[in-house]
């Protein structure tokens, strides 16, 4: 009697994995048109297969790794993006693998809930994927994984995984920096911190020539510098440590209620769990590996935290940085209580409610969008400029297979981020090639900083264009 509750449970259990499995291929393979920032991405990897570089070509201040992947979805050449999904459901795959043998090898209670767990938080956080977060998820699942196997060359093979999440995303390293401190502190796999730590520095300065002597290669290692680094430390607007605690607690736009997010009560309940288990520390009890697994998951979640956020924004993928610490803490609460159990169950409504309700708003887009490349496609001939002007039009240039007539494809948020330098190549490549057709989106283009500099050189040369076409969501401007 027993043994059949037991094999209907598992069913149970495998069909609900598998719907929710589904739903994620679903919502891959049916939004076929990127977001923002995935638009952005889509553009610099459709420069490569162009033969030109990212930062030479395009400014963007996030690092090179993503525009490569996202080239491999070009071989698909009929629908790249459509390529780009396949890439990302195999990620995503190898992702649910690697939580399942971290989840096996630590010998968790309830495994199927730490798999519902991963892909509950992936569904509310995605934001229609290929993002830069997405792919350093596999990273830090290998860097944990392989330590609890205490793998042979570790410090060697978590270096390049670090490396590989640097050239993500530069904070994507928060998590897996977090990993390698465990390691050098405990004696789980050695008893050496010193060997340790010069191994970690040896292999972390062996990469890093590495990546320098490319990108030196290509030539676009002083970009590079300049437009991940240097812009980002010097003009980037962060704010201070007091009104970033207050605007996160009061406008967190992540699972929140009037500014209220449910990942503050989440936090807090990590802080209890760590004063329960410094009480049982206390009263002599002898942890196992599960326990040191969840401390030290909530330890470098609660760490990596401020390096997620540290822009003051809390956009829904942000989150995707702390899912492997998140999804070993959140699993651990649906695995022992009933009150973790109904907000898995919670977590994973709103997944799918969010993601069905966004479909019209999608089909929207898409279809606008649709339209303008057939326009531009059929209105200008294969080696002509456009000009995509705002947020959100990026895959636009990849769709209607146009270049875009400067490396500027969306303004800087930071007026003083436009230096000298970059004001007279803005103002040149407006000047002396300006594009044949200035495309501004309905619902972006007005939110624009009129005072920014980007702004105001767009406005001043539609001065010089006609209105040609218009549609739903977009407005074409043809040059006299």
């Amino acid at each position: 009697m027993n043994n059949d509750i037991s094999r209907t449970s598992l069913f149970v259990k495998k069909i609900i994995l598998l719907g929710v499995f589904l739903f994620i291929v679903f919502l891959h393979l049916y939004y076929l048109t990127p977001g923002v920032d995935a638009g952005i991405h889509m553009y610099g990897s459709f420069l490569i297969t162009k033969g030109f570089l990212p930062y030479k070509y395009l400014w963007n201040n996030k690092p090179p790794l993503i525009y490569v992947i996202g080239a491999l979805g070009f071989l698909l050449k009929s629908n790249p993006f459509l390529g780009v999904r396949i890439i990302e459901l195999a990620i995503f795959s190898c992702n649910l693998l690697l939580v399942r043998k971290i989840v096996r090898a630590v010998n968790l209670r309830e495994p199927f809930l730490y798999l519902l767990t991963f892909s509950a938080i992936y569904l509310v956080s995605w934001e229609q994927g290929f993002l830069t977060e997405t792919f350093a998820i596999p990273l830090t699942l290998a860097a944990l994984y392989l330590l609890i196997k205490k793998i042979k060359h570790y410090e060697l093979i978590c270096a390049f995984l670090l490396t590989l999440s640097f050239l993500l995303k530069q904070n994507a390293v928060a998590v897996i920096a977090g990993i390698m401190l465990v390691d050098i502190f405990s004696n789980y796999r050695q008893n050496n911190k010193a060997k340790k730590i010069i191994r970690y520095s040896i292999s972390f300065l062996f990469f890093s020539l590495v990546l320098y002597l490319l990108l030196s290669r290509l030539g676009i290692w002083g970009d590079f510098i300049d437009q991940v680094f240097i812009y980002n430390i010097k003009y980037e607007d962060r704010p201070s440590f007091g009104a970033l605690i207050i605007g996160h607690i009061r406008r967190n736009s992540f699972l929140s209620v009037k500014g209220i997010s449910a990942v503050l009560f989440f936090n807090i309940c990590m802080l209890l769990t760590l004063w329960k288990y410094g009480k049982m520390k206390r009263k002599g009890y002898v942890f196992e590996l599960r326990d040191w697994l969840l401390i030290n998951s909530i330890i470098i979640y609660i760490a990596s935290y401020y390096f997620v956020y540290m822009s003051g924004k809390s956009y829904p993928h942000y989150f995707m940085l702390l899912i492997v610490p998140a999804t070993f803490i959140m699993g651990h609460y649906a695995a022992v209580t009933k009150v973790g159990k109904i907000a898995l169950g919670i977590l994973l409504t709103v997944g799918f409610a969010s993601n069905i309700s966004a479909i019209p708003q999608y089909k929207k887009i898409y279809e606008n969008r649709k339209t303008v490349v057939h326009f531009l496609k059929n209105n200008t001939p294969a080696n002509e400029f456009i000009h995509l002007a705002g947020f959100g039009n990026q895959y636009i240039y990849v769709m209607a297979d146009r270049l875009s007539h400067t490396k500027f494809i969306l303004p800087l948020f930071e007026n003083n981020g436009y230096t000298t330098r970059y004001k007279s190549i803005l103002v040149n490549d407006f000047k002396s090639h300006p594009p044949s057709f200035i495309i501004l989106n309905k619902n972006n283009y007005k939110q624009l900083d009129p005072n920014n500099f980007y702004t105001e050189i767009v406005m001043k040369t539609l001065q010089q264009y006609q209105l040609v076409y218009e549609n739903e969501l977009y407005i074409v401007y043809r040059r006299n």
